[in-house]
């Protein structure tokens, strides 16, 4: 991540190992996914570099499908959860896209403090000598927090040329509409919770994070907010020297819709109730169902992406509390004697799941299915 982010990199070595102890993982269908379209334009499964790494959840599991793996991340006490938790890349010989066995890992996940928009630098200062030789760069939930005109020009350097640099994300939470009772209800509490109670503590890159990156800045697009003016020094076409005065992000566009082009990017959404339009986007965009075909003679119902998660309300708000506009609203002093957001939602839950109120014993035995829309943006490093 970058200076961006107020919260994730300032995590204590105990609030680090919450996170990782309440972080859901990502779906199996979504790594199969992206590593079905990564290798479909004849991408390699040599090396792959995690950014925003975190405690390294999705880093140890693309690294299951790769010969190397580095994370990266500033939050020095993530990193050191991410080290102490470890974990293998696959056999070298092995060659299959599908993820291996335990048996068959080899090489040791290696992890760097750095920022993103300095990873090259921090790879260079460990002697990894990388810039060109990476196949995947992949941030997981984590590329709202960047400044990504800067981080685009260090992802160019790392990938070699056909190599993949891939952004994903959840949006909002949802119960599942047909096997939650009341599901309308719950969705409104859910929502409440999002978009009124956390809504002071909602920075502008959670709201990217929750608009399914629809407002991402893009390799071939300037950021919207003018920076700093630089000289730009050419030859005219009359072989006269002209000066041209352009944002720094204008030109670092030039250099980035070079090696990222749009005709080799794909953005891909699941599960979102009210997708983004294509006008809104300005770009082609695949809408992608991922409800799930029966197989026989028995259709089972839709799901979402990678199937909904069936826990309990107090599984639920753990995993709530590792959002960031929540530990926010949790270090915010005025909170101090009010009771607490997330927790107060799950008892609102419970009333309308068993219509009672419910203790926190309860919370651990009232069970509910959610799940997440998911948006992937893959990106093709040109030769």
């Amino acid at each position: 991540m970058s200076s961006t982010d107020p919260t994730f990199r300032t995590h204590t070595s105990d609030s680090a190992n919450s996170y990782h102890k309440h972080r859901p993982a990502y779906p199996s269908a979504l790594y199969e996914h992206i590593l079905a379209q990564h290798t479909s334009t004849s991408g390699q499964l040599g090396t792959v570099v995690d950014v925003g790494c975190g405690t390294g959840r999705a880093t140890r599991e693309l690294a299951k499908c790769f010969d190397r793996a580095v994370g990266v991340d500033p939050g020095e006490e993530m990193v050191e959860v991410a080290k102490a938790v470890g974990g293998k890349t696959r056999n070298t010989v092995e060659s299959s896209v599908s993820r291996s066995d335990e048996g068959s890992r080899g090489r040791e996940i290696e992890y760097v403090v750095a920022e993103a928009e300095k990873v090259t630098y921090a790879l260079d200062g460990e002697d990894m000598e990388l810039e060109g030789q990476v196949d995947m760069v992949t941030a997981a939930m984590a590329a709202h927090w960047f400044d990504l005109p800067r981080f685009y020009v260090q992802a160019a350097r790392l990938l070699r040329p056909g190599g993949t640099l891939v952004f994903w994300t959840s949006g909002s939470m949802y119960p599942h509409p047909t096997h939650t009772p009341h599901a309308d209800e719950v969705h409104s509490i859910l929502q409440n919770l999002e978009t009124v109670e956390l809504a002071p503590y909602e920075l502008p890159p959670n709201r990217k994070c929750r608009e399914l990156y629809a407002t991402l800045p893009l390799p071939w697009n300037p950021a919207r907010e003018r920076g700093p003016s630089v000289k730009i020094r050419g030859e005219g076409a009359s072989n006269r020297l002209r000066e041209s005065t352009v944002s720094i992000h204008q030109a670092i566009a030039e250099e980035t819709a070079e090696a990222f082009p749009q005709r080799l990017f794909v953005r891909e959404i699941f599960d979102a109730p009210d997708p983004p339009s294509a006008s809104e986007l300005n770009l082609t965009l695949e809408w992608k169902s991922s409800d799930k075909v029966g197989r026989g003679e028995v259709d089972t119902a839709p799901d979402f992406l990678g199937g909904s998660q069936d826990m309990s309300l107090k599984e639920l708000g753990d995993t709530l509390g590792t959002g960031s506009m929540v530990v926010r609203w949790r270090e915010d002093d005025a909170n101090a004697e009010r009771e607490d957001c997330v927790w107060r939602a799950m008892r609102e839950i419970a009333r309308v799941l068993v219509g009672k109120e419910a203790s926190d014993g309860f919370l651990e035995n009232t069970r509910i299915r959610v799940g997440s829309s998911w948006v992937v943006m893959m990106f093709t490093r040109a030769g």
